[in-house]
C-alpha cells in the first residue's frame, strides 16, 4: 500500500461503540423455536452470564488478595521501572507541555482518594503526608533533577511509606496501585485516554474474534437505534428492523447500562441468549425477542449496490487491514458503470489512524493531505498521498455526523479539506487529536494524547470536527432536497462553512452545532441522507458546483 513520506505506526486500541455487520452465517446457530418472537407463554429471562474471571490473582479494578501477606510483594526495582518509563512517556510525548511536578501531583492526589485516611500535599518542593488528625507522618522533599527517574523513586519512596504507615496501600496489590496511580493521571490529562493491564489486553484480543448479533447501532436518548442489519445474521431472523430502537438488554434499561457492559452483552466469546426489548420504527408498537449470539469474521467495510450507478460504501470503523478491504471493494467495481459513490462513516468510532490515512490515500492523487502538531520533531508531521485515483476522479459524497470520532473524523477532513469529496451531514464529534500507545515493563499499556490534525490550510479539527458543505438539518422532504438542487444550479447556495486556525472556544461550537443540527433521534436520519447524497451524485451540474467550493 505504501502512501506517506512520513509514516508512524500507531495502533490505537479503543472500546467498539458498535457491532460491525458481518455476513454468512448458519442458520443452526439461530434462537430455539421455543423462544422465537411473538411467543405469548411465560419465558424464563435468560440473563447475560459474568464473564468467568481469568485466573491470574488480580484483574482489573480488583486486585486484592485474601489471607496473603504481600507487603514484601511490592518490588522496589519493578515500581521504579514502571513509573520511571510512564513518566518518560507523558512527558515527552503529551500534545501540551507538562512538568514532572504536575504528573507528580496527579500520581499522588490518585494514592490520596485512595488510601482514604492520608492527605497529601505538595507545596515549596515538599511532599508533605498527613493522617487524620493532620499529624505529619512524612516528608520527602522533590528532585533537583529533571529526570524521570529522580521523580519516579520519589514515588516509590511515598508509596513505601504509606504501605507502612495506611492498611488499605498496605494490602493493596502491586498492580492495583500501578493502575490507580496511572488511570488518575491519565483521566486528569485527558478524559478519553486509558490504562489497560495487562489481563484486560489479552482479553480483548480474544474479543476481536468473538461471538456477536450481526448489526450496527448508535446509543440515543431512548436506547439503541439499529443501523443495518446483514443478511442471514441472528438478528436478521427476528422481528427486529433497521431504524427500531432497543430499550432494554436482558430486562435492565438501556439508558442504566454503561457503554461496556452492552459491549460486552452484542459481542462476547459465547453464544448466550440475549433478551431484547424494542420499539418498532414503523409502527411505534414494543416488542422483544430472544436472539441467540454467533460468531463470525467481522469486516469493516460492505457495499451496498441496490442504486448500481451509485453504490453506498459504509466502514464501520478503521482497523488492521481496513484499507485493503476497502481496495478491495473499490477493485470489484466496474468504474465505466458507476456516477459515483457514497462513503458512510456515520456511526464510526475510529481505530487507526494509518488505516484511514490509507483509505484516503486510495481516492487522491498525490500532494499534502494532512499535517500533525505537537511537542517534539516527531510529532510535527505531514502526510502525503501516493499519485493514484482508484475512482478516477469520480465523484465521492461522504456522509458524517456527531456519531463520526476520531481517525473517521480524520478520513472526512482529509477528503473535504484536499477538495475530492462533498461532505454532507452535520459537523462530527470532534475529537481532531490523535492518541498513541504505549507499553510499559508490568505488559499494560496506556493511551493518551500526543498531537492534533490540521489541513494542510492549517485549518484545525479539534473540538469543532467536520463541518459539512451540505447540511442535513435543512431537509424535511423529497422536495426539499429537489428545491436544493435547483438552488445550487442557480447559484443561490452558499457555503456557511466556518475555518478555524486556533482551537474554537465552546462558543464558536455551539454556534456551529445549533446551526447544523443532528437529525438523530428522528427518523429520518436513516435514510434521508442517502438520498440527499444520491441526487447531488445523480446531478452532475450539482456535485461540480458544489465541488468547486473549497475547504
Amino acid at each position: 500500500m505504501g502512501g506517506f513520506k512520513k509514516n508512524i505506526i500507531t495502533k490505537i486500541l479503543i472500546g467498539m461503540t458498535f457491532i460491525p455487520v458481518i455476513p454468512d452465517i448458519s442458520l443452526s446457530n439461530t434462537v430455539p423455536t421455543n423462544l422465537i418472537k411473538n411467543n405469548t407463554n411465560p419465558v424464563e429471562i435468560i440473563p447475560i452470564s459474568k464473564e468467568d474471571k481469568d485466573k491470574y490473582s488480580y484483574n482489573k479494578g480488583e486486585y486484592w488478595l485474601k489471607d496473603t501477606d504481600i507487603v514484601n510483594n511490592f518490588s522496589i526495582q519493578n515500581a521504579s521501572e514502571f513509573f520511571t518509563t510512564l513518566l518518560q512517556y507523558v512527558q515527552n510525548n503529551y500534545i501540551y507541555d507538562i512538568s514532572y511536578e504536575k504528573i507528580l501531583n496527579y500520581i499522588l492526589e490518585g494514592l490520596s482518594g485512595f488510601s482514604g485516611k492520608l492527605e497529601i500535599t505538595v507545596t515549596n518542593n515538599r511532599v508533605l503526608i498527613h493522617d487524620k488528625d493532620l499529624k505529619l507522618v512524612g516528608n520527602f522533599t522533590t528532585p533537583a533533577e529533571d529526570d524521570a527517574k529522580s521523580w519516579a523513586n520519589l514515588i516509590v519512596n511515598i508509596i513505601l511509606s504509606l504501605r507502612e504507615k495506611n492498611s488499605v496501600v498496605k494490602k493493596a496489590h502491586p498492580e492495583q496501585i500501578f493502575y490507580l496511580t496511572s488511570n488518575y493521571l491519565l483521566k486528569s490529562l485527558d478524559e478519553n485516554a486509558t490504562y489497560t493491564d495487562y489481563i484486560s489486553l489479552q482479553k480483548r484480543k480474544k474479543d476481536y474474534n468473538s461471538h456477536s448479533l450481526g448489526f450496527t447501532y448508535r446509543k440515543i436518548p431512548y436506547g439503541l437505534q439499529v443501523l443495518s442489519i446483514i443478511n442471514e445474521s441472528p438478528i436478521y431472523f427476528s422481528e427486529i428492523k433497521e431504524g427500531d430502537v432497543i430499550t432494554h438488554i436482558n430486562a435492565t434499561p438501556v439508558s442504566q447500562l454503561k457503554d461496556e457492559d452492552i459491549e460486552s452483552t452484542f459481542t462476547n466469546d459465547n453464544s448466550s441468549i440475549i433478551h431484547l426489548n424494542y420499539i418498532s420504527y414503523v409502527s411505534g408498537k414494543q416488542g422483544e425477542e430472544y436472539i441467540k449470539r454467533n460468531k463470525f469474521t467481522i469486516p469493516s467495510v460492505f457495499i451496498d449496490n441496490s442504486n448500481s450507478q451509485i453504490p453506498v460504501i459504509s466502514i464501520t470503523n478503521f482497523k488492521e487491514k481496513s484499507s485493503y478491504e476497502l481496495k478491495d471493494i473499490l477493485d470489484k467495481i466496474n468504474k465505466n458503470n458507476i456516477k459515483g459513490i457514497v462513503i458512510d462513516v456515520r456511526a464510526n468510532g475510529g481505530g487507526d489512524l494509518t488505516e484511514a490515512i490509507e483509505s484516503s490515500n486510495l481516492f487522491i492523487s498525490g500532494g499534502d493531505i494532512l499535517k500533525t502538531k505537537g511537542l517534539g520533531e516527531n510529532k510535527n508531521q505531514i502526510y502525503t498521498a501516493k499519485s493514484g485515483d482508484l475512482l478516477n476522479g469520480k465523484p465521492i459524497v461522504v456522509l458524517a455526523d456527531n456519531t463520526t470520532k476520531g481517525e473517521a473524523e480524520i478520513f472526512a477532513f482529509i477528503l473535504q479539506s484536499n477538495n475530492r469529496a462533498v461532505l454532507v451531514g452535520s459537523p462530527t464529534y470532534g475529537k481532531g487529536t490523535i492518541f498513541e500507545t504505549f507499553d510499559l515493563p508490568n505488559k499494560s499499556q496506556i493511551k493518551f494524547t500526543t498531537k492534533q490534525a490540521v489541513s494542510p490550510t492549517d485549518y484545525v479539527l479539534n473540538k469543532i470536527g467536520v463541518i459539512p458543505l451540505v447540511c442535513v438539518s435543512s431537509f424535511t422532504s423529497d422536495d426539499s432536497i429537489d428545491t436544493f438542487i435547483k438552488n445550487v444550479n442557480e447559484g443561490k447556495f452558499k457555503d456557511n462553512r466556518e475555518r478555524f486556525i486556533s482551537t474554537p472556544t465552546d462558543a464558536d461550537i455551539k454556534r456551529v452545532r445549533n446551526s447544523c443540527k443532528s437529525l438523530y433521534p428522528l427518523k429520518s436520519a436513516q435514510k434521508l441522507p442517502i438520498k440527499i447524497s444520491t441526487k447531488i451524485i445523480d446531478d452532475t451540474n450539482t456535485y461540480n458546483k458544489l465541488k468547486a467550493m473549497k475547504y
